[in-house]
């Protein structure tokens, strides 16, 4: 039967070779035709037949995953197109043919659910940077719920606030050396690119909290200003490997020399993507050469997973290169990017460095010598608000998708079928005018006292629910104790020099947010 089969499918391709060859045009116009039937029935489907049909949207985004493609690749600001879609069609809009939106609060917690209240999967559509990176199987791009949660259960104490309080030394020590930096270039005049400074920061910490080494950025010239053009020309290259994610592949195959010279963006994951590999192969190294009696006092993720006795699967060499890839570049980049949103506008508003400096006077009057743990920090009403409408203020992910495998959705009086990724913007709800009056200003008196309880259902900066930000501790340790050092009473005068709001706002969707391509970035003065 199987041997008729191949014999009749091969018989029939060598009749259609025959024919376009011999009567190419006939079969040009065949195929041609084919194709155009096919298109359209798939487009008669998706606007008519399929269950999203009745879904509000543009007809055009229902048809065609084109649609977000040229928004990208134009404009790149699908956030505000999304902000625009939901003014005209309502709180849900169909933004794909195969992915619905929502921008009501009231429907955040029902989508990023809890792991014992629902299973929740993500689609590779939703989120194909990752995909397309090779780093598939990395906790934040794993498909299946089981999996995701199979891969994250070892490494939620790692990242939990206890965790991160009793690695909270490794945070100490690298301000201490911030700080010391800064005095040495206090009234020299010397202009500081901070970007550079904050990335550096986070990439020395979250190297040793993964890996347990400390790349060393902040001791580099300079701050070690590679580290963060690397991941922002990294940024830049995203909007085009989301849309054609087949062209990593290709890149891959190509001798670096050839990448750097037709396009170093790109050679730049390259280099990013290297840098992880070489971390967990150090480690897989130094574990296998040591004796079973001797495993090293050093603390770091990759150590525990692979001296630990999880799934084989789950410490495999390659899936672990992927999540270091992944680790440090999101564990630098948003906290880069909210710290120096945090700073300018702090830096803008004398009257709120002032409140800030004042209330930081006792808590931090002892530095160096006491550093405040950050759990003190975040209890100082300012520093959280501050911190709070930064982290507000910013695009930390493009738009959150999840799927419901198991169960459809409702949503008003639509359904939504199980396995339909829908998803929903914090930077939409967190830009919503009636919960944040003035909403794209940053005003942290709007968090001090009794304040509207719908402004906290409308925060949620690193997500919710079982797949929320696994690293959101550490990010938010950092983020106080370096705001707290910065703003201490008597420790610099920082000045703003040659930058202003354009240089800071995120206006380029690249997964996340990013300030314009020619963009200053944000230089000071210290006095």
């Amino acid at each position: 039967m199987a041997g008729t089969l191949y014999h009749d499918i091969s018989s029939l391709g060598i009749q259609l070779c025959r024919w376009a060859q011999n009567r190419p045009y006939d079969f040009l116009l065949t195929l041609g035709a084919w194709l155009i039937g096919y298109g359209i029935s798939v487009v008669v489907y998706r606007l008519v037949l399929s269950p999203l049909a009745g879904i509000p949207g543009p007809k055009l985004a229902a048809a065609t995953g084109w649609y977000e493609t040229f928004i990208d690749l134009w404009s790149n600001d699908f956030p505000e197109v999304l902000r625009r879609l939901h003014e005209k069609y309502g709180p849900i809009v169909r933004v794909t043919p195969w992915e619905v939106h929502i921008n009501d609060s009231h429907f955040y917690d029902k989508l990023f659910v809890t792991a014992h209240k629902r299973r929740t999967d993500i689609s590779p559509l939703s989120n194909p940077t990752t995909f397309s990176l090779g780093c598939e199987d990395s906790i934040i791009s794993t498909r299946s719920h089981d999996r995701h949660r199979q891969m994250r259960k070892p490494l939620e104490s790692f990242f939990s606030r206890q965790g991160i309080s009793r690695i909270e030394d490794i945070i100490h020590g690298e301000v201490r050396l911030l700080d010391t930096k800064f005095q040495s270039r206090k009234g020299t005049g010397e202009v500081i690119w901070l970007n550079a400074v904050f990335a550096s920061f986070a990439g020395d910490v979250i190297g040793c909290v993964t890996c347990g080494d400390n790349p060393g950025f902040l001791e580099g010239k300079d701050f070690s200003p590679e580290w963060y053009t690397t991941n922002r020309k990294l940024l830049e290259v995203i909007p085009i490997i989301r849309n054609f994610p087949w062209l990593t592949r290709l890149v891959r195959a190509v001798p670096r020399w050839i990448v750097d010279k037709v396009n170093p963006s790109v050679s730049s994951l390259s280099l990013l993507k290297l840098f992880g590999e070489n971390q967990i192969s150090k480690i897989r190294s130094e574990i296998d050469q040591a004796e079973t009696s001797e495993k090293s006092q050093k603390t770091s993720v990759f150590r525990h997973l692979l001296e630990s006795d999880v799934d084989e699967s789950v410490k495999s060499i390659p899936r672990l290169q992927g999540e270091a890839f992944i680790l440090e570049g999101a564990g630098t980049v948003t906290t880069t990017s909210t710290l120096v949103m945090t700073t300018y506008y702090i830096l803008a508003n004398p009257a709120v460095e002032q409140c800030l400096r004042k209330e930081l006077a006792s808590t931090m009057g002892d530095f160096p010598h006491t550093i405040p743990k950050w759990t003190e920090l975040e209890k100082i009403p300012y520093l959280a608000a501050c911190l709070k409408e930064g982290l507000r203020l910013n695009r930390h992910f493009r738009r959150q998708v999840r799927i419901s495998p198991d169960e459809d959705l409702h949503y008003q009086h639509w359904i939504i079928p199980k396995n339909t990724p829908v998803g929903m913007s914090n930077y939409l709800l967190q830009t919503n005018a009636d919960v944040f009056p003035e909403p794209m200003k940053f005003k942290p008196e709007r968090w001090i006292g009794h304040y509207n309880p719908e402004m906290d259902r409308h925060w949620v900066p690193f997500a919710r629910g079982s797949r929320n930000c696994l690293g959101m501790n550490l990010s938010m340790a950092e983020m106080y104790i370096v705001l707290g050092t910065l703003f201490r009473q008597g420790a610099y005068k920082i000045s703003l020099v040659d930058c202003d709001e354009r240089d800071i706002l995120p206006v380029q969707d690249s997964d996340i947010g990013c300030p314009r391509a020619d963009s200053r970035g944000l230089r000071v003065r210290l006095d």
